[in-house]
């Protein structure tokens, strides 16, 4: 692996630490309801933002497995599942300065780590990788909390065979959302006083692909919309909206009479 140098500054963290008025201590992940929650001290239970996010009904992939049958789409699943894993160790190991690859890593993880390779080089001043953040409604985990291409940004990583599809995408851009709204209950005098420059301003989707020559890079500014008019009803002020809806919906999936 690529030996990059940067600095992670971690500037919040270090400059900033008194601004954080909402910090629980011990975020753990549990599982409630068949379901990926997360616990905190002096928390209440909630769910993870990927949890209510994948409640709603998704036909295309119900239909594919009743197409290649229950046995082989688990197979399916969990080798992608598997693989996704990798894929972000990978990342996060590279992030970190380490010069191997963890251990096991497959192959296919390993191909689209490369490809995605020149654009993590556009990741710096890091303030968090995989750090659980808790709020009072729902909790997640950003992948990544950083600089890219000099804009403080929520990033994740992502991995598909040929591309997302614009529905997919506009879950990604919702997850990211979630986490940016844990940042600021984190911390709620962010807008007196965090440097504008350490202030998520976009959102950024770095997709490894295994079956197309290319990554995808989705870069969505949180204060214009969308130019992919297929999902131009995405706007930034309709999130609250939809992230609403899919919380709503989550919860009577769950504590339904």
């Amino acid at each position: 692996m690529r030996k990059v140098y940067y600095e992670p500054v971690r500037l919040i963290e270090e400059k900033y630490g008194n601004f954080i008025v909402n910090d629980p201590a011990n975020i753990v992940r549990i599982e409630r309801f068949g379901h990926r929650w997360y616990t905190a001290d002096g928390m209440k239970d909630v769910p993870s933002s990927t949890t209510i996010l994948n409640s709603k009904p998704n036909p295309a992939l119900e239909n594919w497995k009743k197409r290649v049958g229950k046995t082989k789409a688990d197979q399916i699943s969990q080798i992608a599942k598997d693989t996704g894993q990798e894929f972000h160790s990978a990342i996060e190991s590279y992030l970190k300065n380490e010069t191997h690859f963890p251990e096991n890593t497959s192959e296919p993880a390993i191909r689209m780590f490369r490809k995605v390779e020149p654009y993590l080089a556009q990741i710096s001043d890091i303030q968090m990788i995989e750090k659980p953040l808790i709020g009072p409604y729902y909790a997640g985990t950003p992948d990544c909390i950083a600089r890219f291409n000099n804009k403080t940004s929520i990033i994740d990583f992502k991995t598909s065979k040929g591309g997302v599809r614009n529905d997919t995408l506009v879950k990604y851009l919702l997850q990211a959302y979630s986490y940016h709204k844990l940042w600021e209950w984190r911390y709620p005098n962010w807008y007196t006083t965090i440097p504008h420059g350490l202030v998520p301003q976009q959102y950024v989707i770095i997709v490894g692909t295994s079956e197309i020559p290319e990554p995808e890079i989705h870069v969505f500014e949180g204060h214009k919309d969308i130019p992919n008019e297929d999902i131009a009803f995405a706007k930034p002020s309709k999130f609250p909206e939809m992230w609403r809806e899919n919380y709503e919906t989550y919860l009577r999936s769950v504590f339904r009479e």
